[in-house]
Order: C-alpha cells, then structure tokens, then sequence
C-alpha cells in the first residue's frame, strides 16, 4: 500500500560552464533517477531545460538561478528574490522558485532555492554564520508552503550549516534551523554518519514536511566539474486514504468472535464499527454515547470492555455488545484527548494524553484504577497502541502540526521518535489488515486513512 517518491537537490556550478553533453549525462546518469528535481546555478535556463529532458522530467519552471523539474505538472507557481540593498554581485541574492504538484497521496508545495554567500555591501558571510537575508528567504519559504496541513518538499544549496554532518565549523545556523524545525531532515531522520554525505560541507539539502517519510539518502556520484554533491532522497508514502469515517472525534480496535473491528464514536453521539478492510465500507451503529473523546478497547478480568473518556473529564466502559451498550462510570479521565491500550513488560494498560501534555497509563481493569504519570504527551491529538507477539509494544502519537511518533510502550519517561508526518488526525486505532500491521486514522475531514507501520517495527529488530 507504500508508493514511492524520488527527490534529489543539484548545483550544476555554473563557473564549471558545464558542456551539453556533460549536462545530459547528468540527466542520463542521475536525474533519470528521480521524479523531482531541484537546480540551482542553473543561471542558462536552456541548459537546465536540457538536464530536465535527459532526466526525463517533462515539467519545467526557472527563476533567475533556481529551477524545478517534475513528472508532475507544476501549478501555482511563485517566484521570489531576497536580496540584499546595497552591494553590486548577484551572489548576495536569495531565489526561491515554489510550485505545486498532486502526488498520488495528495496536493504537495515543492520548493527549488539558492541562498546567497554575501550581505549588504557584498561582505561575505561564511556557511558557520547566520545572515539576515538568509534568515528572510527561509522565513518566506515557509510563508509560501504555509500552515502544517500542507505538505511541501524543499531543496536547494542553502550555504549555510544545520550542525548536523561534514562541515567546517560546528553549530547551527538560524536560517537552517528555520526550516528544520518546520520541515523534516532525511539526514538526521536517518540518522546517518558523516561519511554518507560526500562533501566537507553539507550546505546541499532535501527536507520534507509529507505523508512522503525518508527510508533512503544517497550523494555517492560522480558530478564533475560541479563541486556539489547529487543529493538524493528516497520517500516512501505509508499512508493510504481508504474510507469515511462519519465524523469521528473517537476510535480504537478490538478482536471480537467475529474477527478484529474498528470501532469509532462521532460527533454526533452514535458508536459504529466495521471491520479493518482497506477498502472504503459502511459502518454499523452500535449504540450511543454523548460527549466522547477518546476511546480504547482492551481484555479485562471481567472481560472485553470499550473504555471511552467524556468531554465531562469521565471515564466509562461497557462490554462490546453492538445493539446493548450499557455505559458504567469507573473513574476521572481529566482534560483527555487521546487514549489507547497497550502491552508494556508489566502488563496491558490503559494510556491517555491530556491536554496538560503529559501521558499517564492505569491498569486494564474493570472498575477504578489509579492514573500514573508516565512521561510527557506534547500536542498529541491522536493515539494508538501496538504490540508485536508479546515481545516488544511501542505507541504512536500524531501532534497537532502533523509530526508521526512513537515510543516504547513503558511505564516511565522515555522520549518520543519522530518517524515523519500523518494526516490531520482526529482519532487512530491499531489493527492487522491483510497480515500487516496497520493503523487506521480518522481525520477532521471525515476520510479514514491508513498506515503500514511493519517497517518501524522491522527497525526494532524483532
């Protein structure tokens, strides 16, 4: 249910004055690789058409030194210059080239920029260095893509350094920090050592804020004359719209008699289950509750239950009985905006997220059971839990700016895993679906969506 995405990032190094024939070789050996293409020093746009046609990429778009190349068409195109008011060499300048495309999961901005080296009065300012006009060109980058619901791509020879890789000086730059903290870095995402970026300087990047997460980083290529690396960026897209949902604020799994469900609580007041198909297919109200938040369904000493928390800071439960649903008040469930059943090595366990963002775990008990503070829930709007044969359980959590977690399902503090970008989620539960580990999310748009997450728990060593 995975697609995949190709990117990559190359300054063609215009003092080079790189032949045709070097430039379709570029194409040939390397752009052909890709699906999008980001350019800059590509000042001759005749040549950069050039490369685009032998990387056969049939879209095409320039501004001043920066250029797009896609298989995609590219709509809504933005073209902007930052540059510095005093001084006389265009390297002081900072371009920026933004269009849109439809990935097969969706709408997406994706961005081609080449931050100058100079500031005003053409005064040099080195990769270890923030710069003013810098700081301005990733604030209107962001400007462009706009809020975190929009999925963007951006790439280009930002000159200028995160702390993360080869480079000259240690420390972050502002500008840079800018766009990480917005936009998600294959490299660090990856976790990769120095040695993978083939350069002394990682000024070249490919960042990411897409249901598209990275699984692949590559520079090893031969790009003389350029003195730039080919920077390329596998994404794989896990998710998968596949249904409605009738407006579900609420949802969780369960595995009854009749095999695992889905089960959901809407807007409106009504539950609903269906089965985990990863097709689109009605839902079965079951019975009713007003006010619902969160739920999970979990085994109990006095069997199966459906816990739900109440917008009342309640905590209810009820066999799952479709038809019969008989609510019974078991406790507080204070400020709670997600909530999920989890193994953890001392047994399953009931989690929630409260809006203080702190995440607290009680016994899967039928009745009253105390809330421990387990550690921290930051801006959490959507919860699941999942275990793998009893040996290792994790949670997954999607925050209010659309970051994908997860994290060891323990009964003390450890730290949250980004793992990429979801959907704008409402509710998410767990399931298998066709033998592979699934979760099933609602979104405010009232569209189910679906997530393989077999490869985070292939990077456990299960």
């Amino acid at each position: 249910m995975t697609d995949s995405l190709n990117v990559a990032t190359f300054n063609l190094h215009h003092p080079a004055n790189p032949s045709d024939d070097v430039v379709r070789h570029w194409g040939r050996e390397f752009g052909s690789r890709t699906q999008i293409l980001f350019m800059q020093e590509a000042h001759d746009h005749r040549r950069g058409r050039l490369l685009a046609e032998a990387s056969n990429l049939p879209s095409f778009e320039a501004h001043e030194d920066v250029a797009i190349a896609s298989i995609y068409p590219l709509g809504d195109v933005v073209r902007h210059t930052v540059m510095p008011p005093r001084g006389k060499l265009a390297s002081r300048g900072s371009y920026i080239i933004a269009a849109r495309v439809i990935l097969p999961a969706g709408p997406c901005w994706v961005v081609s920029t080449h931050w100058g080296i100079r500031d005003d009065d053409d005064r040099i300012v080195e990769a270890w260095n923030s710069a003013p006009y810098r700081v301005q060109a990733a604030r209107k980058i962001l400007e462009i893509i706009g809020p975190p619901e929009n999925d963007a791509i951006v790439g280009g020879d930002l000159n200028a350094f995160s702390g993360h890789g080869p480079q000259q000086q240690p420390g972050a730059t502002q500008e840079v920090t800018i766009l990480r903290e917005s936009l998600v870095d294959p490299f660090t995402a990856l976790e990769l050592p120095n040695e993978v970026h083939h350069s002394n300087a990682r000024i070249d990047y490919v960042l990411s804020r897409s249901l598209y997460g990275p699984v692949f980083y590559n520079t090893d290529f031969f790009t003389d004359p350029s003195d730039h690396p080919f920077v390329l960026v596998e994404f794989s897209c896990p998710w998968t719209q596949i249904g409605h949902t009738n407006g579900a604020v609420a949802m969780t799994s369960a595995e009854l008699p009749a095999g695992m469900h889905l089960f959901c609580a809407t807007r409106d007041g009504r539950i609903w289950m269906r089965p985990p198909s990863l097709e689109d297919m009605n839902w079965r109200e079951i019975g009713r509750l007003d006010g619902a938040v969160a739920m999970a369904a979990a085994p109990t000493p006095a069997g199966l239950k459906l816990f739900c928390a109440t917008n009342g800071d309640r905590l209810l439960e009820t066999d799952i009985s479709p038809g019969n649903l008989n609510w019974q008040d078991v406790g507080i469930a204070k400020n709670v905006v997600a909530m999920a059943a989890c193994g953890t090595p001392d047994g399953l366990r009931l989690f929630c997220a409260s809006r203080e963002n702190i995440l607290w775990a009680r016994e899967s008990v039928a009745g009253h059971a105390e809330w421990q503070n387990v550690g921290h829930a930051n801006n959490v709007v959507a919860l699941a839990g999942y275990s793998v044969r009893d040996i290792r359980s994790a949670l997954f959590c999607i925050t209010s700016d659309r970051r994908f977690w997860m994290r060891d399902a323990v009964l003390r503090q450890v730290d949250w895993k980004n793992i990429g970008f979801g959907v704008e989620a409402t509710a998410m539960a767990p399931a298998v679906s066709s033998g592979r580990p699934i979760l099933f999310c609602a979104t405010g748009r009232d569209r189910l969506w679906a997530c393989d997450i077999g490869r985070h728990f292939d990077q456990m060593n299960i």
